[in-house]
């Protein structure tokens, strides 16, 4: 699928890191329903550091996790190469969790999703709307810093057993 050049830019971001991404392209209609606030990324981020995970984040839109290492990656098939060689995906529904499936990462399948993936709500269900939605913003102020913590953790957990 990748070719040589991409899979030589993606070996040189690394392995087994975990890819977090807050950003949300501001332009769709929709995207303020997706966003989960920026400080709660970082939150999580610094928790997974402090286990000793090395935090990736693709250098692309305003927020910039504070514990990520940055990639500038020269277009999205390298930034999916280098998503291949990641332990974990954490990020709101969009193209990079679309890529994710390709290696076996998770999104919820009842929403946008596929099989196998972790979905946290905050208890809420989504309701797919494609514009501005103060019930979808309110769920994803529900999901909270420990869930996506612990749910992170278990996966890494997983892995490193395996």
């Amino acid at each position: 699928f990748f070719d040589e050049h991409e899979l030589a830019w993606a070996a040189g971001v690394g392995a087994g890191f975990v890819l977090m991404e807050p950003n949300v392209e501001a332009f769709k209609s929709w995207a303020s329903n997706k966003r989960w606030p920026a400080d709660r990324y970082d939150a999580v981020a610094a928790r997974l550091a402090a286990d000793g995970a090395e935090i990736v984040q693709f250098a692309h839109g305003d927020h910039r996790i504070r514990h990520a290492r940055q990639v500038r990656a020269p277009s999205f098939r390298h930034a999916m190469a280098a998503l291949a060689r990641a332990s974990l995906y954490v990020g709101p529904e969009g193209g990079m969790h679309h890529g994710a499936v390709l290696f076996g990462g998770f999104i919820p399948p009842d929403v946008t999703g596929y099989a196998g993936h972790v979905n946290l709500t905050g208890g809420a269900k989504a309701c797919g709307s494609l514009r501005p939605c103060a019930h979808c913003r309110a769920a994803m102020q529900a999901i909270r810093v420990e869930d996506v913590t612990a749910a992170a953790q278990t996966h890494l957990t997983k892995l490193r057993a395996a």
